[in-house]
């Protein structure tokens, strides 16, 4: 059933405007595999205005059926961003160019170049659009999802999107907390870490928690990343997204060992106290390889944190866990030690 929040007028014939990005969102739903989540977000000025265009279609790829649809048109202050989540996949679009566009009726050539045969539409129905994305106005009201046309749009990696609404990628990391907790010279308890690995659609997304203790204090640490391809049982090509995260907690949390695919629960081999230190070249050099004099890394021998990386921002305040310096251990026994 449709649902359509907000009609709007702004994508009628004629009308001008700058597209400023694109973002698709897919998520599968654990409870039945046949169902499939595809949001679209388009980003677009006009006159000096923001506006968005968001569509979300709930639907059973199985069937073939849309189960629930929803379209919002809207002018805006602040643009509405797809929320990265372990469940889901997202990707980053821009235009080749930043030129005023015009939305005009398309034609079958067109169509047929930039979306193939993607479009049934009835007698009644018409096709507005341009070179980036088109979409179906029928007089029922019924109004289709829009579709991109990715072949005029180039990818990019999350940062580089956000960059182009202004948007500082790293405002929302908690460099302070991450300073002040991981000093040279301090000490902290491990209580233990673990990593787990989930499959979405046709990436693999992998996540580690770290715990520990320090001054008292009850910290969490997490990494979530995301890679676009897997080549058998090892995640070998390029990662697209991270998230990093350290926070202070009254009580520790873990996940459910039936959340992922595969996960490996590690916990000290030794229940003494860590201290901090500016970690040699030598000490992460299998896992982060990066030149010794373009990093900061400061750790222990059970993990390290780099907290600054001239060569790949995106790395800055990620932990490496050293696992050959842990025992693995079953998800009772882990969880026993964090209550």
């Amino acid at each position: 059933m449709l649902e359509l929040q907000v009609r709007s007028d702004i994508l009628t014939g004629g009308s001008h405007f700058y597209l400023v990005g694109a973002a698709l969102a897919l998520r599968r739903y654990r409870q039945n595999e046949d169902e499939l989540q595809v949001d679209t977000y388009l980003y677009f000025e006009q006159e000096g205005k923001k506006h968005q265009f968001i569509t979300k279609n709930h639907c059973n790829i199985k069937k073939n059926i849309s189960l629930k649809k929803k379209i919002v048109i809207e002018e805006t202050e602040e643009f509405d961003f797809p929320e990265e989540t372990r469940e889901n996949q997202i990707v980053y679009y821009k235009p080749s160019s930043h030129r005023a566009v015009t939305a005009r009726e398309l034609s079958a050539s067109e169509i047929r170049n930039w979306y193939g045969n993607d479009f049934h539409t009835g007698e009644n129905a018409k096709i507005l659009g341009n070179e980036y994305f088109a979409f179906l106005r029928e007089e029922s009201d019924n109004d289709y999802m829009v579709l991109l046309s990715t072949a005029q749009l180039s990818v990019v990696h999350r940062p580089d999107f956000l960059r182009l609404f202004n948007i500082n990628f790293y405002e929302k990391r908690n460099h302070e907390l991450f300073e002040s907790v991981f000093k040279e010279g301090d000490s902290i308890e491990l209580i233990g870490m673990y990593l787990g690995i989930r499959r979405i659609s046709d990436i693999y997304a992998t996540e580690n928690f770290s715990y520990f203790i320090k001054e008292g204090k009850k910290y969490e640490y997490h990494c979530l990343e995301k890679f676009d391809e897997v080549k058998g049982p090892q995640i070998t090509n390029t990662r697209f997204y991270r998230e990093i995260s350290l926070r202070e907690v009254t009580e520790f949390t873990v996940i459910s060992d039936k959340e992922y695919q595969l996960v490996d629960y590690y916990i000290p081999v030794k229940d003494e106290p860590l201290v901090l230190k500016k970690q040699s070249k030598i000490d992460y050099d299998r896992y982060v390889p990066f030149a010794e004099n373009k990093v900061s890394v400061v750790g222990t021998p059970y993990f390290s944190i780099i907290l600054d990386n001239k060569e790949d921002a995106d790395s800055r305040d990620y932990a490496v866990i050293l696992v050959d310096h842990c025992r693995k251990t079953r998800f009772k026994k882990f969880e026993s030690r964090l209550q």
